[in-house]
C-alpha cells in the first residue's frame, strides 16, 4: 500500500457471483503525478463496479473523497494515500455504515502491516444538500493505528446498541 494510490477492501458485494468480501486490492502510483486520485478511483471502478452507471457519470473533475462516497456507500472500504512529502506518510480511510467481521478483519490486518503512516478514519457519511458531510478521528503516531481501529468500532458497536 505504501507506493499506490488507493486500496479498497471489497464489503459484501460481488461482481458475476465471484465472492469478494474481503479481499484486498491496491491501485495506482502515488509518485506518478500524472494520475491524480479521481483517475485511479474512476479506473478502479471501471474495472471492477463495471454495472454501477454512478462511476459512468462521474469524472476527473470530481474530487476523490465525493467519488470515494460511492465506493463506501456500496460497502466497501476505502482507502486513500495522502502522503506527501511536506506532510509526510499518511491515510485517510473511508469507512461504509455496516461492516463484516470478514471486512474488519482484513482493514486490521493491513492497517497493522503499514508503517510510519497517520491515519484519519472518515466514518458516518452523507450527503447534504450536496456537501460531503462525515465524522472523523486522526492518529498521528504509528503506534495509534490499531488503537484508532479499536475506538473506532467500540463507537460504532455502541451506537449500534443505542438504536
Amino acid at each position: 500500500m505504501k507506493d499506490a494510490k488507493i486500496g479498497v477492501i471489497f464489503g459484501n458485494n460481488d461482481k458475476n457471483g465471484e465472492y469478494r468480501e474481503g479481499k484486498f486490492i491496491y491501485y495506482g502510483n502515488i509518485y506518478d503525478d500524472e494520475v491524480f486520485h479521481s483517475q485511479c478511483l474512476l479506473d478502479f471502478a471501471s474495472v471492477y463496479f463495471p454495472d454501477k452507471s454512478i462511476f459512468k457519470k462521474l469524472t476527473v473533475r470530481h474530487s476523490p473523497s465525493t467519488i470515494g462516497m460511492f465506493y463506501v456507500f456500496d460497502g466497501n472500504v476505502l482507502i486513500l494515500n495522502t502522503s506527501s512529502d511536506k506532510h509526510g506518510k499518511s491515510l485517510t480511510i473511508m469507512m461504509p455504515d455496516n461492516i463484516s467481521d470478514v471486512v474488519k478483519d482484513k482493514l486490521y490486518k493491513v492497517v497493522s502491516e503499514l508503517d510510519d503512516f497517520s491515519l484519519t478514519l472518515i466514518y458516518d457519511i452523507y450527503l447534504n444538500e450536496g456537501i460531503i458531510n462525515g465524522n472523523d478521528m486522526s492518529t498521528y503516531t504509528s503506534e495509534d493505528r490499531i488503537n484508532l481501529l479499536d475506538k473506532y468500532f467500540s463507537l460504532k458497536n455502541t451506537k449500534n446498541t443505542k438504536k
